[in-house]
C-alpha cells in the first residue's frame, strides 16, 4: 500500500504521484484530486492510477469536507445536544471541533459534539470552542480573601481543568468568552470607605491582558467587594472585535499557506534536480559501457603463452601412431 487516509467527514485531498525514472516516460509527476472520483462500493476494484511503477506519493493539498459541517443545538430542558434545531444554536461543527464546557466549581473541559452526551448540573455554560478566543474570569480567592481577575486561553483537555485557586473557600464569580465582557462590581456597604460609593463597571478586556492558565491574576479592587455581576454585552463592540479576530486569523492562515506552497515548490525543485541527476547518471553509465565495448572491438590484444611439458628422467616413449595435439 502506497497511500491511505481515513476522513470521517468526507474530506477529499489532492495528491502528487511521482513515477520511477524510465526512458520511455516523459511525464514523471502528476496530480490526482480525490474529489473528482465517484464514490463506489466497498468491493469495487477502483480506478487505475497509472500503469508505470510509482516512486512515491505525497499529499499536495488537504481536502475540505465533501459532506459539509454539522449544525448542532443545545436543549436546556433535557441538557443534551441535538441536530433537530431545538434550543440554542451552537454553530457548525467539523469532525475535529470541540465544545467548551464550564462548571460552576471553577473547572472547564472539552468534549465532542456527540449527540448522546448529557451535561450534569455542574455545567453553567457551554459553547463551541474557539482556541484563539480567551476566557475572562472573576473569582474570589479564599486564601487571600479578595477578588481577582484573570484572562487566559483554554487548552484542549478531556479532563476537568481547574482555573481558580484550590483553597476550599475560593469560588467562581464570572466566566465569559466575550471579547469585551462588562462586569458590575458591587461594593460592600458595611465599610466606611464604600458606604457612599456607587457600584462600578469594568471592561475586563481592558482591565488585564491575556496570561497563562496558572496565573493568579490582578486584584479586582482595593476596596471591599461584596459581589460581581455580568452585564449585557455591547453588540457593536463584540461584532467589531470578532471581525478583527477573523481577519487576523485569515491573514495568519494565508501566511501559513504561502509557506507551505514555498516548501512544496522547493521539494518539487529538489525532486526535479534528483530525477535529472538520475537520468544523467544513467546516461553516463550507458555511455561508459558503450565506450568499453567499442574499445574491446577496435583494439583486440594478442595474448602470448607457452606450454611447458613436464620433465621426466625416463626415456621418451614411442608415440608413433598417436594423434598429436599441435
Amino acid at each position: 500500500m502506497l497511500y491511505f487516509t481515513a476522513n470521517p467527514n468526507g474530506e477529499a485531498e489532492v495528491i502528487t504521484v511521482l513515477l520511477r525514472q524510465l526512458q520511455r516516460i516523459k511525464k514523471l509527476k502528476f496530480d490526482v484530486d480525490f474529489a473528482q472520483l465517484d464514490i463506489k462500493g466497498r468491493g469495487a476494484g477502483g480506478n487505475i492510477l497509472t500503469r508505470y511503477p510509482v516512486k512515491r506519493i505525497e499529499i499536495k493539498e488537504k481536502g475540505v469536507s465533501t459532506l459539509g459541517a454539522r449544525k448542532i443545538w443545545y436543549d436546556e430542558t433535557v441538557r443534551r445536544l441535538n441536530a433537530e434545531e431545538r434550543g440554542t444554536f451552537l454553530g457548525d461543527f467539523m469532525p475535529d471541533d470541540k465544545i467548551l464546557v464550564i462548571h460552576g466549581d471553577g473547572h472547564y473541559l472539552m468534549t465532542s459534539f456527540d449527540l448522546s452526551t448529557h451535561f450534569d448540573d455542574q455545567m453553567i455554560h457551554l459553547e463551541k470552542w474557539r482556541p484563539e478566543q480567551p476566557m475572562s474570569v472573576v473569582y474570589f480567592d479564599g486564601e487571600k480573601d479578595n477578588w481577582y481577575v484573570k484572562r487566559f486561553l483554554p487548552e484542549d483537555s478531556s479532563k476537568p481543568v481547574l482555573f481558580i485557586t484550590e483553597h476550599e473557600k475560593s469560588r467562581l464569580g464570572i466566566a465569559s468568552t466575550l471579547h469585551h465582557p462588562l462586569v458590575k462590581v458591587i461594593y460592600n456597604r458595611k465599610f466606611k470607605q464604600t458606604r457612599d460609593k456607587d457600584d462600578s463597571e469594568i471592561d475586563l478586556s481592558e482591565f488585564i491582558t491575556v496570561k497563562g492558565l496558572k496565573a493568579l491574576g490582578n486584584k479586582l479592587s482595593q476596596l471591599p467587594v461584596k459581589d460581581v455581576e455580568i452585564m449585557e454585552p455591547n453588540e457593536e463592540l463584540e461584532s467589531s472585535a470578532q471581525e478583527e479576530l477573523e481577519a487576523s486569523m485569515n491573514a495568519a492562515n494565508e501566511h501559513l499557506e504561502d509557506n507551505d506552497d514555498l516548501r512544496d515548490e522547493e521539494l518539487e525543485n529538489d525532486d526535479d534536480t534528483h530525477d535529472e541527476q538520475e537520468m544523467d547518471d544513467e546516461q553516463d553509465e550507458d555511455e561508459n559501457q558503450d565506450d568499453a565495448s567499442a574499445n574491446v572491438k577496435q583494439n583486440p590484444q594478442d595474448v602470448e603463452f607457452e606450454i611447458e611439458l613436464p620433465k621426466s628422467d625416463e626415456e621418451p616413449k614411442n608415440d608413433r601412431g598417436q594423434t598429436t595435439l599441435f
